[in-house]
C-alpha cells in the first residue's frame, strides 16, 4: 500500500485470475486511486492474455470503480523452461525467444507510460515513506 505504483502479474489459470481480482478489491478498499498495472504470465497466445486483461479491467471498473493498466502478456515458451534447468536468465539465453520480446515489450510501455502516470501522482521516496509511516499508523 505503500507504494506508487502496484505491478499484478496473474496466470491464465481460474484461480489465479480470482486471487488477482481479491488483491485489486483489497487494494480498492483502501486506496480507489492507486495505479495497477497488470501483466499475463504463461499466457497460451495474445488472444488468450487480451482476453483475462479485458474481462479483469471490466470486472475492476464495473465493481470496484478501479482503472487498470494492461502492460501485456509473457507467453507459454519453453525457452523459459530450458534457461531454468541451465540456471540461466531466459533473456540472456534465448534473446530472440517470445517471452524475451513480451518482456522487452513491457519494458518499452512502463519507460513510456511512467510519465504519464507519474504526473498524475505524487511518487519519489518521500512519497512512499510518508504512505508507509501512514499505513502503519492505521
Amino acid at each position: 500500500m505503500a507504494a506508487d505504483e502496484v505491478f499484478l502479474v496473474t496466470t491464465p489459470e481460474p484461480t489465479s485470475i480470482t486471487d488477482a481480482y481479491a488483491l485489486i478489491k483489497m487494494i480498492s478498499n483502501r486506496e480507489n486511486n492507486k495505479i495497477i498495472k497488470v501483466v499475463v504470465n504463461r499466457a497460451e497466445n495474445a488472444n488468450e492474455a487480451r482476453d483475462i486483461l479485458n474481462r479483469l479491467s471490466m470486472v475492476a471498473e464495473k465493481f470496484l470503480a478501479m482503472k487498470l493498466y494492461p502492460l501485456g502478456f509473457v507467453p507459454q515458451d519453453e525457452s523459459v523452461i530450458k534457461a531454468v534447468k541451465m540456471q540461466q536468465p531466459f533473456s540472456l539465453s534465448f534473446p530472440k525467444s517470445d517471452a524475451t520480446k513480451q518482456i522487452k515489450e513491457i519494458s518499452r510501455r512502463l519507460i513510456e507510460g511512467s510519465a504519464d502516470i507519474s504526473n498524475r501522482q505524487e511518487s519519489g521516496i518521500r512519497s512512499f515513506v510518508r504512505r508507509l509511516v501512514n499505513l502503519m499508523n492505521t
